[in-house]
């Protein structure tokens, strides 16, 4: 009786070890999206998959959870829609295969949404490295670089890690060192056109990231979104504004003016 019972539990284990092995018992002949808005212009998206609502009230800077969608089907036709609605406000139909996993991205203004499907599937890196890519969604602010260094680390010393991010495209993945960074965007080729900067930015052994960058609620600053593969998604706001100061004192009088701590006007005559 006890090696019979040895004998079930040891097959029992295997099967369950050979599960796990082969993705934990998932539909393999299935593939796996999500739904990410990255648009600042609505507060929440819906996406409707074949007429039906799969993606429920999607507030802007989370995703849903990777959904299991046959590739097999004539069409995968989407709908992204405000919440409750059925009017489309974007349609597409994504193409995907099985087994893989994919991320619909909502990006743009309110009146100019867009949607671009993102693939999901970029090997992990080696243990101690993470990957990185950059979607630029932001639409006003034009090209960007992005910069990732230590918190003390001087902008002026630092290398683009990903230089001239372009509106609506995703670059090439970047290998970089796992850890905690802080990351800075300016315009591209300008250092001193700082458009975001936070700090705790961590990225993780064998890690893939594809970090968004979104408009912030005025001019030319931006957040960030860091949308981890088979991951999580975070929010990194920004914690700044851009000040201009205008002189209008009478009699042509001059201005100086400190934002900040920093100088804005030195002597200027108004108008100005």
């Amino acid at each position: 009786m006890e090696r019979r019972l040895w004998a079930a539990w040891m097959a029992a284990a295997v099967t369950a070890f050979a599960l796990a092995a082969c993705g934990g018992g998932a539909d393999r002949s299935k593939a796996n999206v999500r739904f990410v808005n990255a648009s600042s212009g609505y507060a929440a998206l819906d996406a409707r998959v074949d007429d039906e609502r799969r993606f429920a009230s999607v507030a802007y800077g989370q995703g849903e959870a990777y959904l299991e969608l046959d590739p097999d089907a004539d069409a995968i036709d989407t709908d992204v829609t405000r919440p409750g609605s059925t009017t489309p406000l974007v349609s597409l139909t994504p193409a995907v295969s099985k087994r893989n996993f994919y991320t619909l991205l909502a990006w743009g203004a309110e009146g100019a949404l867009k949607v671009t499907q993102l693939d999901d599937n970029a090997a992990e890196p080696d243990s101690g490295k993470a990957q990185l890519r950059v979607f630029n969604a932001a639409a006003d602010a034009g090209a960007l670089d992005v910069y990732l260094t230590a918190d003390a680390d001087p902008l002026a010393d630092a290398v683009a890690r990903q230089a001239g991010a372009a509106v609506g495209s995703a670059t090439g993945f970047a290998t970089l060192n796992a850890g905690t960074w802080r990351l800075r965007v300016t315009g591209a080729g300008a250092k001193s056109d700082l458009r975001l900067d936070v700090g705790g930015l961590v990225l993780g052994s064998r890690q893939v990231v594809t970090l968004v960058l979104t408009p912030g609620t005025g001019g030319v600053l931006v957040n960030a979104l860091v949308l981890v593969q088979e991951g999580t998604v975070t929010a990194k706001a920004n914690t700044q504004a851009r000040v201009r100061v205008a002189a209008g004192v009478p009699d042509s009088g001059a201005v100086t003016a400190l934002v900040g701590g920093q100088t804005l006007m030195d002597g200027v005559g108004a108008p100005a």
